[in-house]
């Protein structure tokens, strides 16, 4: 019964994926653009495509230190406290898939919407709700107004993907909590629960 689930799950999570992946592809006209040129670049969008850069040539520890960027010694982040080491990993696999830290970052503005999808998804399965309501609830999460809002230029905020598994993180230690109150009150062992 659990297998059967567990595959069901998998299967509207990959439709999840490749339906977001879409969104994501049709909003920026993924076939009509040049993807070796930089989109218009604002915000932090610079500084990820330095990091993008930085990881496609000196691997994932580019993200540290790079002496092709930056004179006359070159760059160094070892004591920025900024780094979200989530979209790091998410950055390099995006170079990898795109082969290039420019069609890299094409890559990884697409991902964005598949892993805000799939953790909506994920939020969602912790409810009681249908299929279909958490596939629909996911791909509008995904396609909000405010991912297109902030695009390349506040890519990070577009990587909204923890707000969800922030929410799912609370259901829990709320869950938690009431339990542990719960048990204190059967036991009777703490006066200053009533």
């Amino acid at each position: 019964m659990k297998t059967a689930v567990w595959k069901r799950n998998v299967f509207w999570g990959l439709l999840i994926a490749i339906s977001a992946g879409l969104i994501g592809s049709f909003s920026i006209r993924i076939w009509e653009i040049d993807l070796s040129v930089a989109p218009g670049i604002g915000g932090d969008g610079t500084l990820i495509l330095m990091l993008s850069k930085s990881i496609d040539e000196n691997g994932i520890w580019g993200i540290f230190s790079n002496s092709y960027i930056g004179a006359p010694l070159g760059s160094t982040l070892i004591d920025v406290p900024f780094l979200d080491y989530l979209l790091v990993v998410i950055i390099w696999i995006s170079n990898r898939i795109g082969g290039g830290y420019f069609e890299g970052y094409y890559v990884l503005y697409i991902l964005t919407f598949i892993t805000t999808a799939i953790s909506m998804y994920f939020l969602l399965l912790r409810f009681q709700f249908s299929q279909w309501v958490r596939f629909v609830i996911s791909l509008i999460f995904c396609a909000a107004p405010y991912h297109f809002y902030r695009s390349f230029g506040h890519i990070t905020l577009s990587n909204y993907l923890t707000v969800p598994l922030g929410v799912y993180l609370a259901f829990y230690i709320l869950e938690e909590d009431c339990n542990i109150i719960e048990k204190n009150k059967k036991k009777k062992k703490n006066k200053y629960i009533k």
